[in-house]
């Protein structure tokens, strides 16, 4: 094993033991597939996982599992396990086949009786199994993924299918798991051997540019290729894109257009389509009778087109289209340059050829300005303590890359490992978790991390955040509390839906404080002080027992993605403590989606009471309030004038919260104008 894997595993280890003692238990196998779990979440490989941990007789089979995660659609289920090893050990074939077929058998199991022959099973591992079987009919690929901290051989398991259902089985050793997760962007895992796809390589023609920076390769691409790949990388694909799938309801839709053609006319697509434009990192020619052909494809990435290659994808599987004969034009770009020059290359493509659907600036992810503008406050504010600072990792692989920058020397490595801090990284999927969870949308986090940052930049472009040092300061005091929340949660030993929990939690004190705590002293001393670590222990279990309670018979993971949830926990929300921490008594600043601060005024219990109690009212009846109380005399025009703003706050979902204030003058008019009704 080479020093760089001793060293990556070593890193993966102790993460995994870390986990575990913040639970009170020793780590195992389970502790270590949360890891990697996660990490590949970040990746974009597997989304909104659940830790699950199965491992017993269902009958007379063994079935072992770990992590588990339905899609929003029941068409796609992962079930992750791993395996630990010694270290410099290698496993083989054989027992990769074990643990593959191990963690398969819970799928065959729940799809026949729910588990319901298993012994031993968890509530929340039994629901799983419950979703499994009703949804049985709707599953068209099953993901079976195992990781190990040991080398292997190159092993391949071979798909297959159980009932029309698709099995396909994914391995990640070190070497792999070095190769997705370390330095460089996903998309180098991503090589795709026409030759071997196609049973010969794909005919094209070469158009070099002028200046020599790009080669461009005009191809028609088949309909069943283009849904193979993403079925086996799905949004990976699409990580220099400007937007995720968006969708086909309508019948003016561009989406809907692409469905309607591929079941209706799949022989016209290749006249009717404005095709794809993929840009890749290496390609491989060879030349024939024909001229020029592509043998395979490195580091591809679609960057205009994503919606064409997933409404084929989607057709094919959801909706049994015949694209046998459906033919993609594509445009293959070959940027010779550097990073930096193909990521200017794509924001280029993206702005100029995307005119199937609208693309606003704010469609943009990593080269969206307001990622620059976070980075760049990173990278200048200086924690109080004036060592240390946070790191945004705007682009995936980032932090590796400046580490590896840092290694000129020893004291530079050391020096950047003491002022940037490994766990003060935090991606755009992070940042859009907090803020998302701080402004009241749990729901929308519980849809996992890609969902939820795709909503969080659709908002970004309806409502654009100026950003400042100020601000910045609020997003990381945002994120210092999020990150105690799921500390918490870990150390409390929920047996599942810790994500949710930490999710609603931090939304829950969101709702109590208004949007607006001391965020400056929470930045000043980088973390939570007793008192609210100790109300955050304490709603944690609330929101545990509600999400539970309010679920019924409905999985808890799933009722957790619905904005009903979320009101039901606001209207059953705890009570504020009589002795408030520190953090709430002074409410300085505001939330990190608002710009300039106020100066902070002293609160109390009481104080967050009145706050709950108005963000009860509606629009409606906050408007009949300032109209009556206006025409009777009962109010003088400044009070329904806050009662009508505080309407509009209302009106707008709450995504902006009534101050401390603004609701002692609410309320006080509201028993007013009742009182003189009575």
């Amino acid at each position: 094993m080479t020093e760089d894997l001793v060293a990556f595993r070593s890193g993966l280890i102790s993460a995994a033991h870390e986990e575990a003692s913040i639970e009170g238990s020793e780590a195992n196998a389970d502790h270590f597939a949360a890891i990697v779990g996660r990490l590949l979440e970040e990746a974009g490989i597997v989304e909104n996982l659940s830790r699950l941990p199965f491992d017993g007789m269902i009958g007379s089979a063994r079935a072992r599992m770990s992590l588990g995660a339905l899609d929003e659609d029941g068409e796609t289920l992962i079930l992750m396990s791993a395996l630990l090893c010694e270290p410099d050990s290698k496993l083989g074939l054989p027992q990769i086949r074990e643990a593959a077929e191990r963690c398969l058998r819970f799928y065959t199991e729940a799809t026949r009786d729910g588990l319901r022959r298993a012994e031993c099973v968890a509530p929340e591992v039994q629901e799983f199994g419950k979703q499994i079987e009703n949804t049985a009919q709707q599953i068209s690929l099953v993901r079976v993924i195992v990781v190990t901290d040991a080398e292997i051989p190159a092993a391949v398991l071979q798909e297959r299918q159980i009932e029309g259902t698709i099995i396909r089985f994914e391995i990640f050793d070190l070497k792999r798991l070095i190769r997705v997760l370390g330095e460089g962007a996903s998309r180098e895992d991503i090589e795709v051997d026409l030759t071997n796809e196609l049973g010969a390589p794909l005919p094209c023609l070469k158009i070099p540019s002028s200046t020599g920076e790009y080669d461009t390769y005009l191809a028609a691409v088949p309909g069943e290729l283009l849904s193979r790949i993403y079925a086996k990388f799905g949004t990976r694909l699409l990580e220099l894109n400007v937007r995720a799938f968006l969708g086909v309801r309508g019948k003016k839709t561009a989406n809907a257009g692409l469905r309607d053609t591929l079941l209706r006319s799949p022989d016209r697509f290749l006249a009717f389509n404005n095709g794809i434009v993929a840009t890749v990192d290496d390609i491989s020619l060879c030349t024939n009778e024909n001229g020029v052909a592509v043998g395979s494809l490195k580091g591809l990435q679609i960057v205009n087109g994503g919606q064409t290659t997933a409404s084929l994808f989607r057709a094919k599987r959801k909706e049994r289209a015949d694209i046998s004969h459906v033919m993609v034009p594509t445009k293959i770009i070959h940027v010779k340059g550097n990073a930096t020059a193909l990521d200017e290359m794509v924001r280029s493509i993206s702005r100029s050829a995307n005119t199937q659907n609208t693309v606003q600036p704010a469609d943009f992810s990593a080269n969206d300005p307001f990622h620059w503008d976070v980075e760049r406050l990173a990278n200048n504010s200086w924690s109080p303590d004036g060592r240390t600072r946070w790191f945004y990792e705007r682009a995936r692989g980032t932090y590796g890359v400046a580490e590896d920058n840092a290694e000129l020397s020893a004291a530079t490595k050391r020096l950047f490992k003491v002022e940037t801090p490994k766990e003060r990284r935090f991606t755009k999927t992070d940042l859009a978790r907090y803020v998302s969870a701080w402004e009241g949308r749990p729901f929308e986090v519980a849809r996992g991390g890609q969902k939820n940052f795709q909503l969080f930049m659709q908002r970004l472009k309806q409502s654009p955040i100026e950003i400042d040092e100020p601000w910045f300061q609020r997003l990381i005091a945002t994120a210092i509390l999020y990150r105690t929340t799921e500390r918490i949660v870990r150390q409390a030993g929920f047996p599942a839906y810790r994500a949710l929990i930490s999710a609603y939690t931090v939304a829950l004190i969101g709702q109590l404080t208004g949007g607006r705590m001391d965020f400056g002293l929470i930045w000043k001393q980088q973390s939570l002080s007793e008192g609210f670590e100790a109300l955050v222990a304490t709603w944690a279990a609330e929101v545990d027992r509600l999400v539970r309670e309010t679920a019924g018979n409905r999985m808890p993971t799933e009722w957790a993605k619905k904005e009903e949830c979320w009101a039901s926990l606001c209207a059953q929300m705890p009570a504020p403590p009589a002795a408030l921490p520190p953090e709430l008594m002074h409410q300085g600043g505001r939330s990190p989606e608002h710009g300039s601060a106020k100066p902070a005024v002293p609160l109390t219990s009481a104080d967050y009471l009145l706050i709950q109690k108005t963000m009860e009212l509606d629009a409606g009846t906050l408007l009949r309030i300032s109209e009556e109380g206006k025409q009777s005399g009962l109010l003088h025009w400044k009070v329904a004038a806050i009662c009508q703003t505080v309407a509009t706050y209302a009106a707008g979902g709450w995504n902006r919260r009534p101050s401390a204030k603004q609701c002692r003058v609410v309320i006080d008019a509201v028993e007013k104008v009742r009182a003189a009704a009575d």
